[in-house]
C-alpha cells in the first residue's frame, strides 16, 4: 500500500556571481494514510555547485497538528552552522562548529557525483536540522535493478547511521539498504530501511529533465523568529 509521495526538484542558480544548485522537495502522506498520520513536509538546500559548500538548510515539518520549522545557514568563513529551530511556540537556537558537516541533501548529491566502485567505503557527517549523524556507506555490488522509470545496472549500498548528538541513541544503527543508477546520473532509484513499524520502501516512479535556469535574488526567505 503507497503511504506517501515525494517530488525532489534541482534547479541551477546563480548566487553573488557563483552557481549553485537548489533542491526543493515536498513530500505527503496519500489521502488513506492521511486519516491516521497527515504529513505535509518541505525541504530546500542550497549549495554551490563543484565544492558542495552548502549555503542554506530549510526543513519544514506538518505531521498531524505538530508544527516544526528549522532554518540553518552555514559559514563558510567560520566553518560552522547556526540553527534557529522552531517547534510550536518554542524556539531553540544552537551552532555546528565541525566544518565538514553536510545537511543531508547536499550529502546525497556529493555522493551522486563520486565515481564509485564496488568495495568502496565513504564516510562523512551530515544532519537533517537537529541531530548530527556519522554516516558510513559501503558499496557491496553492481547489480541490475528495475523499477517504473526502466531497467539500470546500479550500485547496491548499505548505509549506517548513528547519532553523535543524542548519547542516548550513540549505540542505535540505523541501517538502509539503497541502489543509484551506475550511469553518470546516478539516479536514487530504491532505498530500502527499518522503521519502529515496520520497514520503510522507496522507488523512483518518474524522471523529467527541465532546462530552467534562473538568478537566485532571495534565497530562502528568512522567517521572521529567526532574528
Amino acid at each position: 500500500m503507497p503511504l506517501a509521495t515525494a517530488d525532489v526538484r534541482t534547479s541551477p542558480l546563480w548566487v553573488d556571481g557563483k552557481k549553485v544548485f537548489q533542491v526543493d522537495v515536498e513530500a505527503r502522506t496519500q489521502k488513506g494514510p492521511d486519516f491516521v498520520w497527515r504529513m505535509r513536509d518541505s525541504i530546500q538546500s542550497v549549495f554551490e555547485a563543484g565544492t558542495f559548500w552548502p549555503k542554506q538548510f530549510v526543513f519544514r515539518q506538518r505531521e498531524n497538528s505538530r508544527t516544526t520549522d528549522t532554518n540553518a545557514l552555514y559559514n563558510q568563513t567560520e566553518k560552522k552552522w547556526t540553527v534557529a529551530r522552531l517547534r510550536g511556540k518554542e524556539i531553540s537556537r544552537f551552532e555546528i562548529d565541525s566544518g565538514d558537516t553536510l545537511d543531508s541533501i547536499t550529502a546525497t548529491y556529493l555522493v551522486r557525483s563520486l565515481d564509485l566502485k564496488v568495495g568502496d567505503q565513504l564516510r562523512f557527517y551530515a544532519f537533517g536540522g537537529k541531530n548530527r549523524y556519522l554516516v558510513t556507506l559501503d558499496v557491496v555490488a553492481l547489480e541490475r535493478v528495475t523499477t517504473k522509470v526502466g531497467t539500470f545496472d546500479a550500485y547496491r549500498m548499505a548505509a549506517r547511521m548513528q547519532n553523535l548528538t543524542n548519547s542516548r541513541h550513540a549505540d542505535r544503527m540505523r541501517r538502509a539498504t539503497v541502489w543509484i543508477s551506475a550511469d553518470y546520473r546516478r539516479l536514487p532509484l530504491k532505498l530500502q530501511s527499518q522503521s519502529f513499524f515496520g520497514s520503510v520502501y522507496l522507488e523512483l516512479v518518474k524522471e523529467e529533465v527541465s532546462s530552467h535556469s534562473a538568478s537566485l535574488q532571495n534565497p530562502v526567505a528568512e522567517p521572521a523568529w529567526k532574528n
